[in-house]
């Protein structure tokens, strides 16, 4: 038998993958009468249908367990976090530093 997920793992890429689909909810439902709206709109589905790609290899990843996929799907949904709070960091290093 294959050995079973760390614990957080799963719920954590489960949280990510969530946190992306509700953003780019709101970003759909958003009002706006910008005339470009329409091919924003196309790409935000698109967005969203990758997002349960994803949602669906990590079910796929999971029954039954294949480590690789689940690892690979918590890596792609969590990069984006991560590099946010790197960027964050560097930014408010940088702007101690000019000081």
């Amino acid at each position: 038998m294959p050995a079973q997920p760390n614990a957080w793992i799963v719920p954590v890429t489960v949280v990510l993958l969530a946190g992306y689909a509700v953003a780019a909810l709101v970003a759909l439902l958003s009002p706006s009468n910008d005339p470009q709206r329409g091919m924003a709109n196309g790409f935000i589905v698109m967005v969203l249908f990758v997002l349960l790609l994803f949602g669906g290899m990590l079910w796929f990843g999971l029954h039954p367990y294949r480590p690789i996929l689940v690892w690979t799907i918590f890596v792609i949904t969590a990069y984006p976090a991560v590099m946010l709070v790197a960027q964050r960091l560097y930014l408010i290093y940088r702007g101690m530093s000019n000081r």
